[in-house]
């Protein structure tokens, strides 16, 4: 018998998208607990009454445990574990939900945690009044580069980490994930100052959110490391999504390509190391389950996902206030939202 009942929020379409129609992230996470033999799929919501009923048919659910109102989902059936798989803006206000309707151990949210800075904060801070395993779905940290990555940076492959780049699409909706990465390579230790440069001539969204067509930024965390990113159209000037530059060498990584991870030792030329993606977010939800039957803290959580979102949001202020930012922010807001319905950023 299973141990736990799951639902899931925001079922979306069945799987065959991409990047641009949709990534069918709730049947991800539907698959992901049921190899779990301590997980059971019990019940789904989708504000597309079609969606949810397909959601249903695939992973066995009943019919009356399916909703259009996720509301009534947590008062009626009796969950353990939540996954929520909608779009960004949502986030915040169904995981508070979750925590006041519901009578639940954990709660699994796809990234970004919130579009707005003051959301991150308030959901993490509550669900942990409330003794709720708060975790954010950056699964990266499971795939296999990232591992094996680790591994070299403990066994002190490339010495002392001194620096961490990145590049991606955008800072938020994507490149969140190699903010991420920035803080787990370096401790998940918060970053102390940030400053940062965005171009926002075209207007464009993803996932319900505002993006910037190009980035860039540079940060110190609290332990002396630099982190530096470009996005958009200038992310090809990192020429690595993520980069560890340490005393003696360093690893880049490059996830989806034929060289996923290569070191470059003082010394000597490139190697690479071979290994495949995985399946990263199988691993994340089967880690986020485990730790619930012990004291530690997932790598998932929502403390450490807070670093690398606070990242992004002091980019956006940094912009706001023409200057570098010191940590931690202040502010409530999400500053790239503001400006924009301010008119601060003008639309070329």
């Amino acid at each position: 018998m299973a141990k736990y009942a799951v639902g899931v929020i925001g079922t979306g379409a069945q799987p065959g998208g991409n990047e641009e129609t949709g990534m069918a992230m709730g049947y991800r996470h539907g698959d992901s607990y049921q190899v779990l033999e301590s997980c059971e799929l019990v019940g789904c919501a989708d504000v597309v009454p079609e969606n949810a009923k397909k959601f249903a048919d695939t992973f066995g659910i009943e019919v009356a445990n399916t909703y259009t109102d996720h509301v009534e989902m947590l008062r009626d059936v009796d969950l353990d574990i939540v996954s929520i798989t909608t779009p960004i803006p949502t986030h915040a206000p169904i995981v508070l939900d979750c925590a006041n309707e519901g009578d639940l151990r954990a709660i699994h949210s796809e990234k970004p945690i919130a579009d707005r800075w003051g959301d991150a904060k308030l959901i993490t801070q509550e669900c942990a009044r409330q003794g709720i395993q708060l975790t954010i779905d950056h699964q990266l940290r499971f795939s296999e580069p990232v591992e094996r990555a680790m591994a070299l940076i403990e066994d002190g492959a490339v010495g002392e980490v001194r620096r961490v780049e990145a590049s991606r699409r955008d800072l938020f909706e994507a490149g969140i994930h190699q903010l991420d990465l920035c803080s787990y390579f370096t401790g998940d230790v918060p970053a102390a100052w940030v400053l940062g440069a965005i171009d926002y001539r075209e207007e464009e969204r993803r996932n319900g959110v505002h993006i910037e067509g190009q980035a860039l930024a540079l940060w110190q965390y609290e332990n002396g490391v630099y982190g530096l990113i470009s996005t958009g159209h200038g992310m090809d000037s990192i020429g690595a999504l993520n980069r560890v530059v340490g005393t003696n060498g360093e690893i880049e990584l490059d996830f989806w390509s034929d060289e996923p991870l290569r070191i470059r030792r003082t010394g000597k030329g490139w190697e690479t190391i071979d290994c495949d993606y995985g399946n990263p977010l199988e691993e994340g939800v089967a880690h986020v389950v485990n730790c619930l039957d012990s004291d530690k803290e997932p790598l998932l959580s929502a403390r450490r996902a807070l670093i690398g979102t606070e990242l992004a949001f002091g980019i956006y202020e940094s912009v706001r206030r023409r200057g570098r930012v010191d940590l931690p922010l202040d502010i409530d807001d999400n500053p790239l939202v503001t400006m924009i319905e301010s008119g601060d950023l003008d639309l070329a």
